[in-house]
């Protein structure tokens, strides 16, 4: 609503009404004044406030995402940290194999396993641990595993024979077995496969 009125002897007022703020362009045209509203403008602004809010909410939503895997992941670390160092309570010795007995349940991803060859063959398995008591050797013939404290932090298990072997690896629950795999020696098979030969030959 526009009124135009005499506000003293000398001056005119022309007041505009509107129930919200609203940009008004003057302008001045011969002897005419020209009042118009700026609607472009104002739709501009308004498309480019909304974009910048949407632009500022996304921004927000990244950050609060991240913020919460961070402190997921902290989490995570301190709970792991307020559980304590895993315990080797028990060493158990079976027909081929050694059964760590464990405090807590151990993840197959910490779990590190590397082989080595020199005058005999290694399997070497690692993870972090405290082992209680003294270090533990066990003998299955030839064939020998040894647990031990590697340093304050990792506790080492190392199977060595003289010959190359599988190893057997398994984690159920708070157990870890470690230990050679039983083998029917393909030689063994051809030594008896050559002493049934040569007995049937010896016969005829």
């Amino acid at each position: 609503r526009l009124v135009i009125s005499q506000f003293n002897p000398k001056t005119i007022r022309i007041v505009v009404y509107a129930k919200e703020k609203i940009p008004i362009d003057i302008s001045f045209k011969e002897e005419k004044i020209i009042f118009s509203k700026e609607i472009t403008s104002q739709k501009k602004t308004e498309q480019v406030g909304k974009i910048s809010e949407k632009k500022q909410d996304q921004k927000t939503e990244i950050k609060t995402k991240v913020l919460e895997i961070k402190k997921q992941d902290k989490k995570t670390n301190n709970e792991k940290e307020d559980q304590g160092p895993l315990y080797v309570l028990d060493v158990d010795k079976i027909s081929n194999a050694v059964v760590l007995n464990l405090s807590d349940d151990l993840d197959e991803k910490e779990i590190a396993i590397f082989e080595t060859k020199d005058q005999k063959f290694r399997y070497v398995v690692s993870f972090k641990g405290v082992l209680e008591g003294n270090r533990k050797s066990f003998t299955f013939g030839q064939n020998t595993i040894v647990v031990t404290q590697y340093n304050p932090k990792i506790v080492r298990v190392v199977l060595s024979t003289p010959k190359e072997f599988k190893l057997l690896k398994k984690l159920d629950n708070k157990n870890l077995t470690l230990g050679f795999h039983a083998q029917t020696s393909s030689q063994s098979v051809d030594k008896k496969a050559t002493q049934s030969f040569n007995k049937t030959l010896s016969t005829r």
